[in-house]
C-alpha cells in the first residue's frame, strides 16, 4: 500500500476515496496512524497484525480489559481472515462503522457477534459480545449493573422467539432490534464501543474528520451519553 517513506501512492487515494467517504487529506491522515500502530519494536509494517491493534484499540479504554471487544473489531476488519489488516481493511472498515444507517448499524453489531462468520448467532456468542462490552466498565448498557450478560441475552432471545433453538438469524436480529429497547440498546453499545479509538484520535488530533464535506451528529443512547461525559456526541461526516 505504501510507497517510499510511507506515502500513499496516487492509485490508491484515488481507488480508497472512490470507495470510501474519506477526502483524499483523510486518508492520507488515516494512512500515517495506521503505519505507526502497524510498526512493531520500530520494525515498519504495512500491514496490522491484530496484536498491535489490540494496543492500539486500549489506548482509548486505560485500566480495563478491552482484549474481547478489541479482537471482535479486528475480525470485522479482517475480512480475508489472515490475521492482518492492510490499509484498504482497515480503511473499509472504518468507513463502514461510521455509518448513520440504521440497518448498518444493525449488521455492524451482528457481524460483531457473529465473530467466526458462521452466518448465525448463538446464544453463546451473544453473551461473549455482550460480556466485551461490560469489559469496558464505560456504562455503554443502561442495566449492566444489575443483569449479568446471559441474562442480558436471554432477553433479547426471548423477544426473538429464539431461546429453545438457542441461535438467531441476522433477520430474526433484524425484527428483534425493531421492538425491542434491549437489543437497540446492544447495537448502539456495539458501534459506539468499536467507533471510540476514531473518535478519540479525531478529537486529540483534530485533523481526522475535520474536512469532510458533509457533517453529520451521531448521537449516542442516552444512558452512554450519562455514562461518557467526555463522548456525549462525536462529529463526522458520511
Amino acid at each position: 500500500m505504501g510507497q517510499g517513506g510511507g506515502v500513499l501512492k496516487p492509485q490508491i487515494i484515488a481507488e480508497i476515496t472512490g470507495e470510501t467517504n474519506f477526502t483524499e487529506p483523510e486518508a492520507k491522515d488515516l494512512y500515517r496512524l495506521f503505519l505507526e500502530e502497524a510498526a512493531t519494536n520500530g520494525k515498519a509494517s504495512y500491514n496490522l497484525g491484530k496484536p498491535n491493534f489490540i494496543r492500539f484499540f486500549a489506548a482509548s479504554f486505560p485500566g480495563v480489559d478491552c482484549e474481547r471487544i478489541a479482537t471482535r473489531v479486528f475480525h470485522f476488519y479482517d475480512t480475508d481472515d489472515t490475521l492482518e489488516c492492510d490499509f484498504r481493511e482497515f480503511l473499509l472498515g472504518l468507513n463502514t462503522q461510521l455509518t448513520t444507517d440504521q440497518e448498518m448499524l444493525v449488521l455492524n453489531a451482528y457481524k460483531y457477534m457473529d465473530i467466526k462468520k458462521k452466518g448465525v448467532v448463538t446464544f453463546e456468542d451473544m453473551v461473549e459480545a455482550i460480556q466485551s462490552i461490560y469489559d469496558l466498565k464505560a456504562g455503554l448498557l443502561p442495566i449492566e449493573e444489575i443483569v449479568e450478560p446471559p441474562q442480558y441475552a436471554e432477553r433479547i432471545f426471548v423477544r426473538a422467539g429464539r431461546k429453545e433453538q438457542g441461535t438467531i438469524n441476522l433477520s430474526g436480529f433484524k425484527n428483534v432490534v425493531r421492538t425491542s429497547s434491549t437489543a437497540q440498546s446492544l447495537v448502539d453499545a456495539i458501534n459506539v464501543a468499536a467507533c471510540r479509538p476514531y473518535w478519540d484520535r479525531m478529537s486529540g488530533t483534530g485533523t481526522i474528520g475535520r474536512k469532510r464535506a458533509t457533517s453529520v451528529i451521531v448521537r449516542k443512547s442516552s444512558s452512554a451519553v450519562a455514562a461518557s461525559r467526555s463522548m456525549q456526541m462525536r462529529k463526522f461526516t458520511m
